[in-house]
């Protein structure tokens, strides 16, 4: 049992917080400085604090993937509430493959600090199959922008809205 401690200690628990002491440094230092840049440039320290202190907000409100679930079944059940002749066949098809999605349990969600992702799976969540769900790094980076479906920011999905917008007017109006 010792050795086992030891190990833990030795491979994971040392690196890790040699690592978390690195990073709360160099958030220290760079304190430090914007606090020193306040006496001698005070208009560049207070643009630079009001971009952290964006960043920090709009990584506090981006969207989750229990909003997107929510907004996505919002519009379901507006374009369910509006006839076949008029509803917009482009917003019906974007909500119908998501929809497709959710129910194949293909849709993946990534918080990047700001915004949020909602990227499509190549396989299904519980497949086991090693072959089906290992891809090389590189293809995965290189399918990336193809992967994606939605785009999050402040409580909203970008895409889900944009597909939305007019969906009770049909195409053929958009001519007039």
């Amino acid at each position: 049992m010792q050795r086992i401690g030891s190990f833990v200690s030795r491979r994971m628990w040392q690196p890790l917080r040699r690592e978390v002491t690195a990073i709360a440094r160099d958030y220290k230092d760079v304190l430090v400085d914007m606090w020193k840049d306040v006496g001698e440039r005070p208009m560049s320290a207070a643009i630079k604090a009001y971009a952290a202190g964006a960043v920090v907000w709009a990584s506090n409100v981006a969207p989750d993937m229990l909003e997107y679930r929510q907004q996505l079944a919002e519009a379901s059940n507006d374009l369910g509430e509006v006839s076949d002749f008029i509803r917009r066949k482009a917003s019906f098809e974007h909500v119908a493959k998501r929809m497709d999605l959710i129910a194949t349990e293909r849709l993946d969600y990534v918080w990047a600090g700001p915004v949020s992702l909602i990227l499509e799976r190549d396989h299904e969540k519980h497949l086991k199959l090693f072959k089906a769900t290992s891809t090389p790094w590189v293809q995965f980076i290189a399918s990336l922008p193809s992967r994606v479906l939605d785009v999050g920011f402040n409580h909203r999905w970008l895409w889900l809205e944009t597909a939305m917008i007019d969906y009770d007017i049909p195409e053929d109006m958009d001519d007039k």
